[in-house]
């Protein structure tokens, strides 16, 4: 009942994408925990969990912390409602030696593509992440009057992203996201008349 209640309340607030990630995590730990008493839970038992679910599912280092960052919140929720008088995650960490994802740069075969492809529908999309490095959800948030071909900048501050199939635009997830990039020649080339 405390995932739950954790659940009930911060689910609303989270990011949709938040709850994407936080949500599988926030099953797996109710499916563990969720008939334990809390007041019982300590460390040992969040770590065997955590190697449990580490040796059958062979995930990226990146789910491994999102499942002991929700664990987290939902002791810390705990902790706050007076159920325990301490969160076990606090001073457990995330094995080492787990697969990073890991973003590699384009081919330069395939970059030969993209700069051949702008004439083509959605071809100039890629060309604008080529020359950007912006995230597809930026991308697609983007308008005109973020760009100023005059001080060549682009201004970032939003994202796009869907929420049951519809379009929504959010703001930058953090003060980092928000950020001006510089307009290179190949692409100015492309998008002034």
């Amino acid at each position: 009942p405390v995932a739950e209640a954790w659940w009930e309340e911060a689910e609303p607030k989270l990011a949709p994408n938040s709850v994407k990630n936080y949500k599988p995590a926030y099953n797996r730990a109710v499916e563990r925990f969720g008939t334990d008493d809390i007041e019982e839970i300590r460390p040992f038992h969040i770590d065997d969990f955590l190697h449990d679910f580490i040796d059958k599912n062979s995930p990226a280092e990146k789910t491994v912390k999102t499942q002991l960052s929700v664990l987290s919140l939902i002791f810390k929720y705990a902790v706050r409602k007076g159920f325990v008088d301490a969160n076990p995650c606090r001073d457990l960490s995330v094995p080492s030696g787990l697969a990073k994802g890991v973003r590699r740069a384009a081919a330069p075969d395939h970059i030969k593509t993209i700069q051949a492809s702008t004439e083509i529908p959605f071809g100039m999309f890629a060309y604008w992440i080529l020359y950007t490095g912006m995230r597809r959800g930026e991308l697609l948030a983007l308008t005109w009057e973020d760009v100023d071909i005059e001080k060549r900048v682009i201004h970032v501050t939003k994202s796009l992203y869907h929420e049951n199939g519809k379009p929504k635009i959010k703001s930058t997830k953090t003060e980092a996201g928000e950020r001006d990039l510089p307009i290179f020649d190949k692409l100015l080339t492309h998008i002034t008349p």
